[in-house]
């Protein structure tokens, strides 16, 4: 049963005010950060980035918080789903990384074969900068070649919708990889000046 200060701790959650946030965090932050830490296998960076979308995702469904359960049990409930995107995450790029490695080789110069391994972290750090939904549309369709159909089921979108987001995730890793590209230029220019 959950404790009756927290009905009131929603509503004043709710209605935005600052003391309620500081009682929030304070009663919850550490409990949701060491559930997550767990199943992350002890991955700090990991947890926090978790914790902290937990905590987002969960003063954006405040609104639906009933308090059938426990705040901390459906704050909990709020993190496994995130502990399993981002494993879905690592298991997408992972997928991606190990494709872009069984791309054939055809650089026999130690200059090429560098620049090639260089072409493959940008395209990966790019892939991995980019929202989950992005990482995941460009993912199925590239590394597991679905077809246009496939990926609309797959993602449970009309064919329309599905296109649609490809091209948005496109676009996006476009601007994304250039942005890295004229980063690494830059790096290399005045790294070498």
């Amino acid at each position: 049963m959950p404790n009756p200060d927290e009905h009131g701790l929603a509503r004043a959650l709710r209605r935005g005010e600052a003391a309620a946030l500081a009682t929030f965090c304070a009663t919850y932050l550490d409990a949701v950060y060491g559930f997550i830490y767990y199943r992350v296998g002890g991955d700090r960076p990991a947890a926090e980035d978790i914790a902290q979308e937990t905590f987002l995702a969960a003063f954006e469904a405040l609104e639906r918080y009933d308090g059938r359960a426990a705040m901390l049990t459906w704050l909990c409930g709020i993190a496994r789903h995130k502990v399993v995107d981002h494993y879905r995450r690592r298991q997408r790029l992972e997928r991606a990384r190990l494709a872009l490695e069984r791309l054939p080789e055809f650089a026999t110069e130690p200059t090429e074969r560098l620049e090639r391994d260089e072409l493959r972290q940008r395209v990966l750090t790019t892939l991995h900068g980019l929202p989950a939904h992005y990482q995941q549309v460009l993912t199925l369709k590239y590394i597991d070649h679905l077809s246009g159909r496939q990926l609309a089921d797959h993602l449970g979108l009309s064919e329309e919708a599905a296109e649609s987001l490809l091209a948005r995730a496109r676009a996006a890793f476009r601007a994304a990889f250039r942005r890295l590209d004229v980063d690494v230029r830059k790096e290399h220019r005045y790294g070498s000046a």
